[in-house]
Parts: structure tokens; C-alpha cells; sequence
């Protein structure tokens, strides 16, 4: 051992143990620098430089030393302090970040990737014609960049990086061990330089997957973000060709927000994480189970990391070929649209993300049965943010009394009713064999939304009103929550553990690829019976009446044999044999063939009908099986949800006989009532005084920190927005107010954001309430000109004397629906930013993105090739 280097190394330690510790810190690693270039192969040296560097927080750079300490010595004290290191401070993305990325990606995808993102900043600003030739753009870049996941990846700085063998692609790699050790190696042969190049050999590799899953990431997400951008009616006219009939489009959307990038899924868990709220035992197989469906859920990056491999592979390719020739079409070229008939990947990866999704969010509405708990209870004090107190609210029996108590709990109605729809949950909807989703989503969730389309208004405000009705309900509700984690545990059982995620993609990739192929089983389209496409799939004839049947035959085509047989095995739908299918034999050669022919036929005619039989007997017991929980188990849920049906059934029956100066009147009492109930909502949580409604700066906080209000807050406005619409559909809001009917259209903007899930925008707000988003910020600014410029003119409307255009109808037909998504970020940051008594709704007045279009109050269907507005 060199004893210059030992003498250093000892200088250097007691430098370490001095007060001054920056100063002393950067001399002691002086000298341990020092003593290493001495002696490369000193281990101790290498582990008193890793305590400097954790000294000066300099974290990368001491486990790196850490490293190789521990790599020249084996010590279990080195190898706790490098754990510890990772665990506290260290990520694979730290080292990406931290320098790595620039010194393996070349410089021309490093610039082609920055300037990507850079006009992609500008993709609203874009025509129709510009935005699909972005998209196409964008699917150029990946499959230049990510077609193969063969490393080193096409970014690579070189394509030998990796190579163990090549001399100048291992002197580079001593060169950026040197960067990551705050060391320059000398490259002649040692032990450490053999580590040192085995060490930083595994972190490239490391970092080019995660480079690699990332970036792909990130670019996918750009060209869901242009599809968001669309114009509405521009999508529609395209409907037809998409896989997904009327919502394509959204769930096309809603596979985009699942290619979150990495660091805005951890910026979001930093803010609250995911709303899990669950009470089960962990000790039982349920409890187990439902553990593993929450780390699943918690790692879902890591399964749309997987999910895109096959999505490039293939979906990525029907989408590629579709909008090309959009694009061809836009610029003058008569060429036909083609059709994309499915997308299998993405359909797996989006209704299994959806699926859990939905969970998540009925587990964090749904109340909790029994256990009682108060605010205080958690960590002594009352909790701030709104998770905290959805999860405290979620453990007790029942939502306050109180009257914003009463309609939070009814606003929890309609998004767990919102839930229970074909777009949220697919063919599944039909499987479920607990709960009228009727009821759910037809029924109570569209009667409590459209209180302007009731016929009697009085069987809402009593439904407001009666305490006894709200506890019973939140009981079943409770109910409710149990049979949603029994069919949690039902799909999970048909998928396997999910793996320890602590490390990079080649220590996942296999156990979360076996996961992904099950889920990809598992969510395979199954098509609806078809009696002419029926497969049986058992055998129609035994293997010797087959063997007789096909040496009758002749050749008449390539595969005709094959065909023959796999239709006699019941493999594929049974097809006629033609006479002149047949050898020429005799008659009576022919007989027997034929006669086994005609018994094949017959078997197949037998079991289609058995399947048939079987399909329907397997629906009767579902919908009997659903009709008895609903008698036993949830009659307040559908006493209830009868009553409001039946109310919206026979509004829209008044809508043909009423005249439209009734309907007119009569959307305006609807209007003072819920105008006077925001007010008393305000008033009663001590928001606003009644004296002064006009009082700015005031919601936005209260909304923020009390979970309830904000609940109830937006039931009460989101009805008040669609009762302002019908009166602008029944043509009298101009002369009611000028100013609110240039508003409308951003109203109906945030009516929208708070009725439906926008796809992409959700994605950036992972918890389910994260009230500092900026659709609850424009929530507050709304309430304010609500209550402080609206409401005193609403009060003051004589409505007996406003009279409807002579064109106008009692079912007005026609409705503000929104056509492009509305920036409500701008939205806040205009109304954040303007003068005292600015209208900041105008913000989006002068723009061409809401118009109005068709829609009927009447339908309760979804509206196609609209993102959002769903009646």
C-alpha cells in the first residue's frame, strides 16, 4: 500500500470529524481524491469518500462511492449505509436526471426530443389539418426512436455503449464513471477500474430503459393531448371508423391519460397519493387479495410501461395508418377513410385501468359500515386537506346533518351513479348481479343532475329535506361497499401477484409482463352471440366419422381439408359441403358420408340451441338475482331512484303537452330555488354573510379545506348551470340578462368538468378530490358572480311576464354543448389576475371553442363525438 495514500487517507478522517463540517468536508475529500489516485484499489478510502460526500449531501456521488468500497471489500456496514442512501434519497430517475441522460443519448435526439415537446406547448393554438399532421409527427418520432426495444436503443450516444468488448466504448464509460464518482479513472487494468466499469455498465443500461419507457411515454401522451384538441364536430363526422362506436373518441382520450410521465406521478403521491380508503382485513384471503389489487394500482406505470411494448407493436400501427390518411384527405386527396377495426392492447390496458379507477373512486365515496371516527382522531388535530377528510368522512356511518352535510352526501350519489355507466365500466355493466345500475346511473344520477327536466321539482327538495331518507340511504350505500370489494377480489383472482417494484425494468419485466398477459386474457373482446358465427367448440362427429367424411372429399382449394376438419371438431361455425365438393363415387359410397354430414349438422343446430338456452337462463337469473338484492338489500336505493325515473319520464312527456311560456316559468322558479340554496349553502358555512354576497376572495379557501362544501357546492351549481341553459334553449336568457348568456358558455365548460371525468385533464389530478385543481378554483370564482352579480337580478326576474320567442317550444331542442375542451387553467389564471369587478367568465366569450348545437334536454343517452357534455 502506497504510504502517502494511507497518510492522506488518515488526514482526510480526522478532517471529517472537525465542527466546521462544509469546509472541513471538502478538504477531507481532497485528500481521499487524493489517496485513490494513489492507490485506485484502496477500499477504505473509497468508503471515508463517500462519507464526505453524504457529509456535503451530495447523495449520487456517495453511493457511488459506497459502491465501490463495497465492491473492493465486502462489508455489511457499507452495504447498509448504500440501502439506506437509496431508500431516503435515491432514485433510478435521480440518476438519469442527475447528469446521466446527457452523457448517453446523442445530441441530435436530445434536440429532436426538447423541440418536440417545445411545439407541442402550441397544439391548442393548431387547426384541424395542422393537428393531425402533428400526430403524425409524433407517430414518425417514435417509431423512429422506440420501434425496437432492442438496446442500445436507437438514442444511444453509440450503438457499441454497452459493448464489454470494445476498448473506445469502455474508455467512455470509465468517462462518465468518473462524472458519477467525482473521480477520473485512469483506464489500465485494476480492480477498480473493473468495477467502476461494471458499476456504471449496469446504471446506462438501467437508465436507457428508463429513457426509453419514459420518453415513449411522454410522446404517446403528446398525441392523445392533440386527439383531446380536437374540434368536436371534426371527431364525429370520423366516428364511424373508429373501433369503439359513440365513445371512441373519449376512451381514446382516456388511454392518454394513463401515459402520465414519472415525475408527474410521483409530484401527484407527494400531494396525496390515490384516495384508498379501505377498511379490510389483511389477515383473510379477501384481505390479501385486495392488498394486491392496491399495489397493482399503486405501480400502474409499471404496466403501461409493459402495455406499450405491444401497443408500438401493433395499435400504434392501425392509428399510424388511420391518421395518414386523414391527413391525405384534409389536403385534397380523394382517397377513402380507412376503418380501424380494433385496437387490443389499448382496449385491455384502458378498461382494466378504468376498472380500477372506478374502484378506487367507489371505495373512496362509499361510507365505510360501523366504524365511527371523528376529524381529531387523525394525528391529533383536525386535517387540513381534503383527502384526509374524505378518508375520515369515508370511516364514519353518515355525512353530517347539516344542510351541506345532506347535499354532499347526495353529490356522492351522482358520482357514484356516474360510475355505474356502459363508458365507465364497458360489458361488465351486464355482470354485475348485486345492483340495478338503472337505478344508479339512469335513474338517480341523471334525476339528481337534470332537476330542470323533473316533472314535479317537489320530490327533489323533499328528497333534500328528509334526514330519515338520507340516513337509510347511506346505510345501503355502506351496503354498497361491500359487494364493490367481493367483486374486486372477483377480477383479481383471475390475475397473479403482483411483484416487489423497487428497482429497474429488468428486475420487473418478466413477473409484470406475466401480469399483463393475464390481464390481457382477461379483458379479450368477446364477441355478442351470433347465431351464424356460432363455434361449439366440441366435436360434431367422432374422430373416425371424420377421417370417413374427409376422404370423400376433394381438394377443391387450398386449406379445404383443414377447414373440414376443424369445422367437424367444432373449432369454427359449421359451413354447407357442396355436391361437387364430393369425389365422384357412388351413390352408395356417397351415403354414409353425407348421412354423417346431415348428423353434424344436426349436433350443431342442437348445441347453438343449447347456448342460446343457456345465454338466456344465465340472464333471467342475473336480472332475478338483481331484483332480490334490490327488494332486500337496497330498497331505499330504489325506492328512490323509481321516484326521480318516474319524474323524468313524465317531464319529458309535459316537455310535448306544457307550452313553452309554462316551461319557461317554471325553469325559473327551479332557478330562484337553487339560487337561494347556494346562497343559504354559503351563509349557513359561514363563507358569506348575506349582507355582503358580493364579497370576493372568500370561497376558493373554504372550498379547498372542507371536503362537504365543496361536495355540496358543486351539486347546487352544476344544476343552476343546466336550468340557465334550458332557459337560453327556450330562447329568453338574453332578455332575462345579456351577460349571463355570454357567460354560458364557459359555465357550461365547468358544469361538464364537474359532471364527467375530463380523460386527459383527470390524469394531472391523480387523488380523486384534489382541491386545489384548478376545476374547483374556477368552481369558487363561479360561485362568487353567481352570488354577488347574478343573483339579486335572478331574484328580481318577474317570470310571468317573460315570454318566449314564437319559434321556441316547450321541449327546446336546442342547448350550449361544448365543442373544444376549455383551458380552465387560463380560466383561473384570467380571474386570478383581473381587475376588481372584471367579468372573468368573459375570458372565453370572444373564443370559437363552445358554440351552440343539438341537444336534447330529454335525452339521457350520451351525446356522440362529445368529449364531455353528456346529458
Amino acid at each position: 500500500m502506497n504510504p502517502q495514500a494511507l497518510r492522506l487517507n488518515k488526514e482526510g478522517k480526522k478532517l471529517l470529524k472537525s465542527r466546521q463540517k462544509q469546509e472541513r468536508s471538502r478538504q477531507a475529500l481532497n485528500n481521499f481524491d487524493e489517496a485513490i489516485r494513489l492507490e485506485p484499489v484502496f477500499a477504505e478510502a473509497w468508503y471515508n469518500k463517500g462519507l464526505a460526500h453524504l457529509a456535503l449531501k451530495q447523495y449520487r456521488l456517495a453511493v457511488s462511492s459506497f459502491s465501490m468500497a463495497f465492491a473492493l471489500a465486502p462489508n455489511s456496514k457499507v452495504l447498509k449505509q448504500i440501502k439506506l442512501l437509496k431508500e431516503e434519497h435515491l432514485n433510478t430517475d435521480f440518476f438519469v436526471d442527475g447528469g446521466l441522460r446527457g452523457l448517453i443519448c446523442s445530441e441530435e435526439y436530445l434536440n429532436e426530443f426538447e423541440l418536440m415537446r417545445t411545439k407541442h406547448a402550441n397544439v391548442a393554438k393548431l387547426s384541424f389539418k395542422e393537428q393531425v399532421a402533428w400526430i403524425n409527427e409524433l407517430m414518425q418520432f417514435v417509431y423512429k426512436y422506440y420501434d425496437s426495444h432492442d438496446k442500445p436503443f436507437a438514442f444511444a450516444i453509440s450503438q457499441t455503449l454497452l459493448n464489454k468488448d470494445n476498448p473506445n466504448a469502455k474508455t467512455y464509460r470509465l468517462k462518465v464513471a468518473g462524472e458519477f464518482m467525482a473521480f477520473q479513472f485512469a483506464d489500465e487494468p485494476n480492480q477498480a477500474t473493473a468495477f467502476a466499469d461494471t458499476y456504471i455498465l449496469k446504471f446506462i443500461s438501467t437508465a436507457l430503459d428508463d429513457i426509453f419507457l419514459d420518453d415513449a411515454k411522454i410522446a404517446l401522451r403528446m398525441m392523445f393531448e392533440t386527439i383531446h384538441q380536437f374540434p368536436r364536430d371534426e371527431r364525429g363526422k370520423l366516428l364511424d371508423h373508429l373501433p369503439w362506436a359513440g365513445n371512441s373518441w373519449y376512451f381514446l382520450e382516456f388511454c392518454g391519460s394513463l401515459f402520465i410521465a414519472d415525475d408527474q406521478v410521483d409530484k401527484e403521491n407527494e400531494l396525496g397519493g390515490l384516495p384508498l380508503s379501505y377498511i379490510y382485513d389483511r389477515n383473510n384471503d379477501q384481505g390479501e387479495i385486495i392488498q394486491n389489487f392496491f399495489n397493482a394500482v399503486l405501480n400502474e406505470t409499471c404496466l403501461v410501461k409493459m402495455a406499450m411494448l405491444d401497443i408500438v407493436k401493433t395499435d400504434l400501427k392501425s392509428l399510424r395508418q388511420f391518421f395518414e390518411v386523414l391527413s391525405q384527405r384534409l389536403n385534397g386527396h380523394p382517397i377513402e377513410q380507412i376503418t380501424i377495426s380494433d385496437l387490443p392492447n389499448l382496449h385491455a390496458l384502458m378498461w382494466y385501468s378504468k376498472h380500477s379507477a372506478n374502484y378506487l373512486r367507489l371505495m373512496a365515496l362509499l361510507p365505510n359500515k360501523g366504524e365511527e371516527m371523528n376529524l381529531s382522531l387523525i394525528e391529533g388535530k383536525t386535517p387540513s386537506t381534503p383527502l384526509a377528510q374524505l378518508q375520515v368522512l369515508m370511516h364514519t356511518s353518515s355525512y353530517s346533518q347539516s344542510l351541506k352535510g345532506r347535499l354532499a352526501f347526495l353529490r356522492s350519489m351522482q358520482l357514484v351513479g356516474e360510475m355505474f355507466s356502459i363508458r365507465s365500466w364497458g360489458s361488465h355493466l351486464k355482470r354485475l348481479d348485486f345492483i340495478s345500475t338503472d337505478r344508479l346511473s339512469g335513474a338517480i344520477r341523471n334525476g339528481l343532475c337534470h332537476a330542470e327536466d323533473l316533472e314535479s321539482f317537489d320530490v327533489l327538495t323533499h328528497l333534500e329535506n328528509d334526514e330519515a331518507q338520507i340516513s337509510a340511504l347511506q346505510k345501503e350505500f355502506s351496503l354498497l361497499k361491500e359487494y364493490i370489494q367481493g367483486d374486486i377480489v372477483k377480477r383479481e383472482k383471475h390475475f397473479p401477484l403482483w411483484p416487489n417494484i423497487e428497482s429497474g425494468y429488468s428486475t420487473w419485466e418478466k413477473p409484470v409482463r406475466a401480469y399483463w398477459e393475464a390481464v390481457k386474457s382477461y379483458y379479450q373482446v368477446v364477441p355478442p352471440f351470433m347465431p351464424n358465427l356460432f363455434v361449439p367448440k366440441q366435436p360434431l362427429l367422432s374422430v373416425e366419422e371424420i377421417k370417413l367424411v374427409v376422404s370423400s372429399l376433394k381438394p377443391v382449394r387450398v386449406g379445404f381439408f383443414t377447414e373440414v376438419i376443424q369445422m367437424l371438431k367444432g373449432g369454427i361455425p359449421f359451413f354447407k359441403i357442396r355436391s361437387s365438393d364430393f369425389k365422384n363415387l357412388s351413390g352408395k359410397e356417397l351415403r354414409e358420408p353425407k348421412r354423417l354430414l346431415s348428423l353434424a349438422e344436426d349436433n350443431y343446430k342442437d348445441k347453438r340451441t343449447q347456448a342460446q338456452a343457456e345465454l338466456s337462463r344465465k340472464k333471467q337469473d342475473l336480472e332475478s338475482k338483481v331484483r332480490d338484492s334490490m327488494d332486500k338489500v337496497f330498497p331505499n336505493i330504489k325506492a328512490v331512484g323509481f321516484n326521480l325515473f318516474e319524474e323524468l319520464r313524465k317531464g319529458n312527456e309535459a316537455g310535448v303537452t306544457n307550452t313553452p311560456k309554462q316551461t319557461t316559468e317554471e325553469t325559473i322558479k327551479r332557478l330562484k330555488n337553487r339560487m337561494n340554496l347556494l346562497k343559504a349553502l354559503m351563509v349557513e358555512s359561514k363563507v358569506l354573510r348575506e349582507d355582503h354576497l358580493s364579497e370576493t376572495g372568500r370561497v376558493k379557501p373554504f372550498l379547498q379545506t372542507d371536503i362537504e362544501l365543496l361536495l355540496s357546492t358543486s351539486y347546487v351549481v352544476a344544476q343552476i348551470i343546466n336550468m340557465i341553459n334550458k332557459l337560453s334553449a327556450l330562447g329568453v336568457l338574453e332578455s332575462i340578462d345579456a351577460d349571463l348568456k355570454k357567460d354560458l358558455v364557459t359555465l357550461v365548460a365547468l358544469r361538464n368538468a364537474l359532471e364527467h371525468s375530463d380523460p386527459i385533464e383527470e390524469s394531472s389530478e391523480i387523488t380523486l378530490f384534489q382541491m386545489h385543481s384548478k376545476v374547483y378554483e374556477a368552481l369558487a370564482y363561479v360561485v362568487e358572480d353567481l352570488l354577488g352579480q347574478y343573483y339579486c337580478k335572478i331574484m328580481a326576474i318577474n317570470e310571468s311576464s317573460i315570454t318566449p320567442p314564437a319559434s321556441a317550444t316547450a321541449d327546446p331542442g336546442e342547448r350550449v354543448k361544448q365543442e373544444r375542451p376549455v383551458d380552465l387553467t387560463a380560466f383561473v389564471k384570467a380571474r386570478s389576475t383581473a381587475s376588481p369587478g372584471t367579468n372573468s367568465m368573459a375570458f372565453f366569450s370572444s373564443t370559437p371553442e363552445v358554440k351552440a348545437s343539438e341537444s336534447s334536454p330529454g335525452n339521457l343517452k350520451s351525446m356522440e363525438g362529445v368529449s364531455l357534455d353528456r346529458m
